[in-house]
């Protein structure tokens, strides 16, 4: 594995972690406190090509290559870097979508 996708891997392991320690100071606050918690929320920032690809290694890790590849060529694209920014969100839901169920 490369450094920058094992970095990749790390930063949005770290994302996910920070996300979830916010999650739980907020639950923490409404215990200690009678008015709703004052955290401000996450702001709504484009997805990154970096967020996008460290998205589509964890599911492709998970055994949806080809599943990848197939939504990739969908959006008129052999690989991830010929990916239009705006259809960043609609690739991401679409590859979210994918479970083995």
């Amino acid at each position: 594995m490369s450094k920058m996708s094992n970095l990749d891997i790390l930063l949005s392991g770290l994302i996910e972690h920070g996300e979830a320690i916010l999650e739980i100071a907020k639950e923490m606050i409404s215990m200690f406190s009678e008015e709703p918690a004052a955290l401000p929320e996450k702001s709504e920032t484009p997805l990154s090509f970096t967020d996008l690809r460290a998205k589509l290694a964890e599911k492709s890790r998970e055994g949806f290559t080809a599943e990848i590849k197939a939504i990739l060529i969908s959006h008129g694209a052999e690989k991830l870097s010929a990916i239009q920014p705006s259809d960043y969100e609609t690739v991401l839901k679409e590859v979210e979508a994918l479970s083995h169920e």
